[in-house]
């Protein structure tokens, strides 16, 4: 499943699969899984939780664990353990390349994307996912960001996740 396809945001896009290595997209998605959020419980700053939200509560059942923080309505939530700390970083600045290759495999396991998907291009930054990338963004700016990312270890091929605060409710 392309998660480039649809309106899934880089948080489901990259971090729930590290967080939740078992997980399939199959799995959660047959569960009227809507999005995976990062963000605060109760507080204006972030604190290292990840936020699922499903369409309705009954879905969300199977994903209460003895990680879960919280779970209320349709919302489950799950501190990030100290262990992926380094990875929240990483995710959290855009380092998406700079993932360990252990969670570069847990997201491409999720996604059951092959080495020649734009999610593998991205992780590893090939030639192949910089051409795809080329050949589907307009803007002028991020096209030449692309251009340089093979050359500039710094430099990534998928911008850092888009952070706004906004109230997240369970209905």
């Amino acid at each position: 499943m392309d998660p480039f396809k649809g309106n899934h945001n880089d948080t489901t896009k990259f971090l729930l699969p590290i967080l939740f290595p078992d997980l399939t997209h199959d799995k959660l998605f047959s569960n009227y899984f809507e999005q995976a959020y990062i963000g605060s419980l109760d507080t204006d700053t972030l604190d290292d939780t990840i936020i699922l939200k499903f369409q309705e509560e009954d879905s969300m059942e199977d994903f209460i664990s003895d990680n879960t923080i919280y779970h209320k309505d349709n919302i489950v939530a799950y501190a990030i353990p100290d262990e992926l700390n380094e990875e929240y970083e990483r995710f959290l600045s855009g380092k998406y390349s700079k993932f360990k290759e252990e969670s570069k495999q847990n997201i491409l396991d999720f996604w059951d994307e092959e080495k020649t998907s734009l999610l593998y291009g991205i992780l590893y930054k090939t030639e192949e996912g910089k051409e795809i990338l080329l050949n589907t963004v307009q803007d002028k700016k991020l096209k030449n960001r692309i251009s340089s990312g093979l050359e500039n270890e710094d430099i990534e091929f998928w911008p850092p996740p888009n952070i706004i605060l906004r109230e997240l409710t369970g209905t």
